[in-house]
């Protein structure tokens, strides 16, 4: 089970994510940039951090530069959802490691890439 912070600012899209991911793993729905950023820098750790792109105030691309300065594993840790990419946005979001899945995009897609970022467990 992973521990899977999604931020997005529609709630609708939030609580899909919830619904999906919900039954396999603890997912923590937040809508403020500002405040997972709080959170992190307060030491609290996700396996995934599904985070929308064009966000109010701090867009998703801008939180995860914060959180790479303070804990570059959470960073690395990123998957970006979008709606679409702006053309001054696809050469920065090519650039980076994270992964970025656009809307609408298959729920196994995610799943797969959030199955990547847990450890291998071996049963007995």
């Amino acid at each position: 089970m992973a521990r899977i912070l999604v931020l997005d600012d529609d709630p609708a899209i939030s609580r899909l994510f919830a619904l999906w991911l919900g039954s396999e793993h603890e997912v923590t729905v937040m809508s403020s940039a500002s405040d997972v950023l709080a959170r992190v820098q307060a030491g609290e750790r996700f396996d995934t951090i599904v985070c929308d792109v064009h966000m109010p105030a701090m867009s998703g691309v801008d939180l995860h530069a914060a959180i790479q300065r303070v804990e570059p594993e959470q960073a690395r840790r990123f998957v970006f959802v979008t709606a679409g990419l702006l053309p001054g946005e696809q050469a920065g979001m090519a650039a980076m490691p994270n992964r970025v899945l656009i809307k609408p995009f298959r729920i196994d897609d995610l799943r797969e890439i959030i199955d990547g970022f847990l450890p291998i467990r071996l049963s007995r």
